[in-house]
C-alpha cells in the first residue's frame, strides 16, 4: 500500500513550506519552521500516506526521508533565524537516530536548528527519549515540545525531556480566549513552562483578541495569521 500511494505521489508532488514565527513585540520572523508537506495530488493525502507507513512498518523510513529533505533545505537556507523541523518520537527510537543525528549536525554547520517533538507521541516510559534528545542538546540542537495542551496532562513530558521551547496548543487558544476553563489551563500552562525556563511560543493566533491574550500572558513568539510579519 505504502509504496503504491509513494509511486503516485512522487518526489516531485513534495512541497516544503516556511512557516514563520514571528517576534509579537517587533512584527519580525524570529525563526521559521520547514514543512513536508505533499499536497499537488489532492486524491491522495499526507495522512492516508503516513498511514500506509505506519500499517506497513515504515513510518520511520518515511520520517526519515520527509526530514531529509527538510534538512536538504535548511542547508541550502543558510537561515539568520533558527529552523524548526518535526520528527516523530518513533524515529527517535529508532535504531537509525545516528542517521538523524549525523544529518542535523551537517545542516546546522548553516543554519541553528530546533527538532520538533509532538508532546502527545512522548511515551510514559521515556528513559531512551530522555537520553537521546539530550545528546541532540549537547551537540547544539535545539529541542522543541509541540502541542502542550491539546490532549490531557502532558507537563510530564516537558519535565521529562526538559525542552528548550514549548509550543503551546492551537487548540487550546481557539477555545480559551472565551472558554473560562479553556482560558485558565491555558494561562497555568504559561505561567508553569515560564517558570522553569521555558520559551514559549502561541500556535494558531488567528485573530487580534487571540494576540492580545497571548502578549498579556507574556508570550513574545507566535504562529499564525495575526501574527504575520509586518
Amino acid at each position: 500500500a505504502l509504496d503504491n500511494l509513494q509511486q503516485q505521489l512522487g518526489q516531485q508532488a513534495i512541497d516544503i513550506i516556511k512557516i514563520p514565527i514571528v517576534d509579537l513585540r517587533t512584527n519580525t520572523v524570529a525563526a521559521r519552521e520547514l514543512r513536508a508537506l505533499r499536497l499537488r495530488k489532492p486524491d491522495v493525502s499526507e495522512r492516508a500516506l503516513y498511514a500506509a507507513a505506519l500499517n506497513d512498518g515504515r513510518l520511520v523510513e518515511l520520517d526519515l526521508a520527509q526530514t531529509r529533505r527538510c534538512i536538504e533545505l535548511a542547508a541550502a537556507l543558510k537561515s539568520k533565524v533558527p529552523l524548526h523541523l518535526a520528527v516523530f518520537c518513533d524515529t527517535l527510537l529508532s535504531d537509525r537516530f545516528e542517521e538523524l543525528a549525523l544529518l542535523m549536525v551537517d545542516a546546522s554547520r548553516h543554519s541553528a536548528l530546533v527538532l520538533s517533538i509532538n508532546a502527545a507521541q512522548v511515551p510514559a516510559d521515556s528513559a531512551t527519549l530522555v537520553h537521546r534528545v539530550a545528546q541532540l542538546q549537547r551537540i547544539g540542537i535545539g529541542i522543541e515540545l509541540v502541542d502542550l495542551g491539546a490532549d490531557g496532562d502532558s507537563l510530564s513530558a516537558v519535565l521529562a525531556l526538559q525542552p528548550d521551547i514549548v509550543r503551546i496548543s492551537a487548540e487550546l487558544l481557539a477555545h480559551g480566549v472565551v472558554a473560562s476553563d479553556r482560558r485558565v489551563r491555558y494561562e497555568y500552562l504559561a505561567r508553569m513552562l515560564g517558570a522553569i525556563g521555558c520559551q514559549l511560543i502561541a500556535d494558531g493566533v488567528d485573530d487580534e483578541r487571540q494576540r492580545a491574550f497571548v502578549m498579556a500572558l507574556g508570550i513574545e513568539l507566535a504562529i499564525g495569521a495575526a501574527a504575520r510579519p509586518a
